[in-house]
């Protein structure tokens, strides 16, 4: 039960980004940057959770996953500040894009790619409607 709650927790979290995606490539609105399941806090309160119910390997399983998948986007995506991954940082920065790793978001494409394991395998088999209303289609 632990190996999918670990997959789960490393992996699902980047569903967040669904959210910012829209406000940047739909809306146009580059301003806010939310990705509000990527944070410290929640690893430290499973953490702390695992040990109050006695090490459940599931919390812990959990809870390493989410850590092991926030370090790596630090160590990728080199935020201006360490506390970037702290959600009650980012909303004291009042969600800010600007303040919290500057510049623009990168062309969607490119985000895909990042993001998404496969996208370049994916993406040609996706309707082409859809491409087009993405702008991933010519």
């Amino acid at each position: 039960m632990a190996l999918p709650v670990a997959i789960g927790a490393g992996v699902l979290n980047d569903t967040d980004h669904l959210i910012d995606y829209y406000l940047w490539y739909i809306k146009k609105d580059h301003r806010k940057l939310y990705f509000l399941l990527h944070a410290w806090e929640y690893c430290a309160a499973a953490a702390i959770f695992a040990l109050v119910a006695g090490n459940h390997p599931v919390v812990l399983a959990a809870a390493v996953a989410n850590a092991g998948h926030l370090l790596g986007d630090y160590i990728a995506h080199k935020p201006k500040s360490p506390l970037t991954y702290s959600v009650l940082y980012r909303a004291a920065m009042r969600f800010e894009r600007v303040r919290l790793v500057g510049g623009s978001p990168p062309p969607l494409t490119v985000a895909l790619d990042r993001n998404i394991p496969l996208w370049s395998h994916i993406a040609p088999r996706l309707p082409s409607r859809l491409l087009q209303y993405l702008g991933l289609e010519h």
